[in-house]
């Protein structure tokens, strides 16, 4: 196993442990929530950077990378979705989605699988940039400053977010397929 695999597993373990983290009441809990994510966020850039520069780009970097974004993203949407901070079916969305996608690269000839597009790497930054948006407005909240009367503004920026979240999400996704059918 190459260094970069190694870190796409990292964050495999780091996207299970998210979500109860998420899940826990408490100052300390969401500061380590925003601690986790943003580790797993830099396996991610890192993963690929040292693939690419030290021609470690391997079939299984190339599917299971995707599959890492994934599951990181969706424990953190899922996390966010008990909760009642977005919608159930906005996370069911992207989850259909992304099972679509993986589940087309499951299907392709070794050798075959295809990259991330800039569509999906556009995504990817969202969807990231939201989470750690979340996670820190969660840290807020459970601060003294924090006035209940200003929940709902914050709900509605958020909805308001989410659904670009699931249109980049769904866009994304047709990109990839789109292109995928060409191969």
């Amino acid at each position: 196993m190459n260094l970069p695999n190694g870190l796409t597993i990292l964050r495999i373990v780091l996207a299970i442990l998210l979500m109860p983290v998420a899940l826990h009441p408490g100052f300390v809990y969401k500061c380590l929530a925003l601690v986790i994510f943003l580790a797993a966020s830099l396996t991610d850039y890192w993963d690929g950077r040292l693939a690419r520069k030290n021609k470690q780009v391997t079939d299984f970097g190339i599917l299971m990378d995707p599959v890492a974004d994934k599951m990181l993203v969706l424990s953190a949407f899922i996390a966010f979705a008990w909760i009642k901070l977005v919608p159930v079916w906005t996370v069911s969305v992207v989850i259909v989605r992304d099972m679509v996608v993986t589940g087309r690269r499951l299907f392709m000839k070794p050798g075959r699988a295809q990259s991330a597009r800039a569509s999906g790497k556009n995504k990817t930054v969202f969807q990231f940039s939201f989470i750690v948006g979340i996670l820190m407005l969660l840290i807020v909240r459970e601060m003294t400053f924090w006035n209940a009367s200003w929940n709902l503004a914050a709900d509605r920026v958020i909805y308001a977010v989410m659904l670009g979240v699931v249109a980049m999400t769904l866009w994304s996704g047709v990109r990839y397929i789109a292109a995928s059918r060409s191969k």
